[in-house]
């Protein structure tokens, strides 16, 4: 099975649980499972971007390349070097590497505000080229635009738009929630895409999620097979999640 798997940023702040997600990247691996990940890092980017700019909004267009490489090598990098350390061959890469994530912009805004460019298409050639030996393909959420500057991307599409891509069989969304909340606080196990935008409008939906969703609608609408949003407290389950049912977090189904 090809799987995308989607890292959530706090996970990434917390060296045990990058170990865990390690382990279990490796037991998919060792299933014969061909695995790319995905994965974000806004608040380390805000970060760079104020202490680069020392508050100076008026600076950050002339650091922003600056802020997005300290993104780019600082989380990706640490990443696939604690995959690598545990065995995985890993490979770090943002979209511009190999041309692989083509983008079109959107509104323009400072990158302390929202994003400027989004994904029009994946190359998943290099995603197959690196799976198909055996290695793990890391995408941070970079990629270089039309304009020829780099762009830090909403990386919840840019996983999406990598799974649609890639014709992936399962899009998953490692996070620290335990998934849509319905009104009294349960978890909605399964959500027919087609609510999505509803859903959306509510704003007890917080943006992170809506993000999410969305991505899986996007995902199943170009043929991948399976989108959930899995906490990380469950990831154990990760390694049966196509094969069996699991009653954690929130998956994104099509109407029947």
């Amino acid at each position: 099975m090809k799987l995308v798997i989607k890292i959530s940023n706090t996970v990434l702040d917390k060296k045990p649980s990058l170990l865990e997600f390690a382990l279990t990247l490796a037991e998919l691996l060792k299933q014969g499972h061909r695995v790319t990940v995905v994965h974000g890092g806004r608040r380390i980017l805000q970060q760079a971007l104020t202490a680069l700019t020392k508050g100076d909004s008026s600076n950050v267009s002339s650091v922003t390349d600056t802020a997005l490489m300290v993104l780019c090598g600082r989380v990706n990098k640490t990443l696939s070097g604690i995959l690598g350390a545990n065995g995985i061959p890993a490979f770090g890469l943002c979209g511009a590497d190999g041309n692989m994530v083509r983008l079109r912009r959107t509104h323009s805004s400072s990158l302390q505000q929202s994003f400027t460019a989004e994904v029009a298409s994946v190359d998943s050639m290099w995603l197959d080229a690196i799976s198909l030996h055996g290695g793990v393909p890391v995408l941070a959420n970079i990629a270089l635009g039309p304009d020829g500057q780099h762009h830090c991307l909403d990386s919840d599409q840019l996983a999406g738009a990598c799974a649609a891509g890639w014709n992936a069989d399962a899009l998953i969304f490692l996070t620290e929630a335990d998934g849509l909340k319905n009104a009294d606080g349960s978890v909605v196990r399964w959500l027919e895409a087609g609510k999505i935008d509803e859903i959306a409008r509510d704003a007890t939906v917080g943006s992170g999620m809506s993000s999410k969703l969305h991505a899986c609608h996007e995902a199943l609408k170009h043929g991948v097979r399976r989108a959930r949003i899995l906490p990380f407290s469950q990831i154990n389950s990760l390694s049966t999640f196509y094969f069996s049912k699991i009653e954690f977090g929130t998956e994104v189904i099509q109407a029947v």
